[in-house]
């Protein structure tokens, strides 16, 4: 909306062709306005990180079908497939990774391809209130969840849940179901809308390390699905920096996709980022210490 009620400004702030070559915006113009016309820098940058975004949406591999494997799509639900876009929404997809990894056939249920260009999805937490969408377009493609070679799945849970949010929600967010998405949440309710089932949570800085262990053990077991949040920024002076001590991201949800008791410090967790960055780091996937986690994690999210 910012850029929309800015645009024969943007579109001016550069002479970079001439009559009709001079309309629409080039990164020449998006550099100048951020420059010269006082425009909001975190717009600005979001833009130009969606319009790559979107470039790369256009390489070729990626996938715009709802599956890669239509006949067997439990090749394509899988946490990789879950890379968050500019949308704050970690919560959610942090829930749908830790659902992908023990669930598959619990997202496929979810979606229907109506076969005209547009997917319904019915939450299992709420089946009364079911939600359609138009499949992604690419310049949504470089909104929402990073396109894969896996296919839309991913996005289609996004834009029906931000719909969603728009639809139950008493005040309204925004226009798009993009805004609908956006902001904080909890991954507890996130859970229970994607599963139908009560969640539990643990707070791991309270609990011992074997009662840790034994719960990570247990939901595991069972295969239910778990993710795991940072703790926020400390006062009103913003004390501790954008991460933990040990970088992991301030007030962000990830997903628990294993745990090994036998590994050290109180055995090893496996901890995704849905980001989905690279693995071996904090932006991507990552086996750290019971201890490490205990440290650096505020709770534990267990689905039933």
């Amino acid at each position: 909306a910012y850029l929309h009620q800015n645009f024969e400004s943007l579109q001016n702030a550069t002479s970079d062709g001439n009559g009709t070559a001079n309309y629409g915006i080039s990164k020449k113009d998006i550099e100048k306005f951020q420059g010269s016309y006082g425009a909001r820098r975190e717009v600005v940058l979001d833009t130009l990180g969606i319009a790559y975004r979107t470039q790369r949406s256009q390489q070729e591999g990626v996938c715009y079908d709802l599956y890669a494997h239509p006949h067997s799509p439990e090749f394509d639900i899988t946490p990789n497939a879950v890379r968050q876009g500019t949308i704050g929404n970690c919560y959610f997809l942090a829930a749908v990774a830790a659902l992908a990894d023990e669930r598959p056939a619990a997202i496929k249920n979810m979606i229907r391809d109506n076969r005209n260009g547009t997917y319904t999805v019915r939450f299992p937490g709420d089946r009364s209130h079911s939600v359609t969408v138009n499949a992604p377009t690419e310049a949504e493609m470089g909104l929402y969840n990073a396109g894969s070679d896996t296919g839309t799945w991913p996005i289609i849970l996004e834009k029906a849940y931000g719909k969603y949010r728009q639809d139950m929600d008493a005040e309204p967010r925004g226009l798009t179901p993009a805004e609908g998405a956006d902001g904080g949440g909890l991954t507890s309710q996130t859970l229970e809308l994607l599963t139908a089932k009560e969640s539990s949570r643990t707070m791991t800085e309270a609990c011992e390390r074997e009662a840790l262990s034994r719960t990570l053990q247990r939901a595991l077991d069972r295969g239910a699905p778990i993710t795991a949040n940072t703790p926020a920024k400390i006062g009103r002076q913003q004390e501790g920096g954008e991460t933990t001590k040990d970088g992991f991201y301030r007030a962000h949800a990830y997903t628990v996709l294993d745990f090994d008791p036998t590994g050290p410090d109180g055995g090893t967790v496996r901890i995704r980022n849905p980001w989905g960055g690279t693995d071996g780091t904090t932006k991507g996937t990552i086996d750290i210490t019971l201890e490490q986690f205990r440290e650096n994690f505020r709770d534990l999210v267990i689905s039933s």
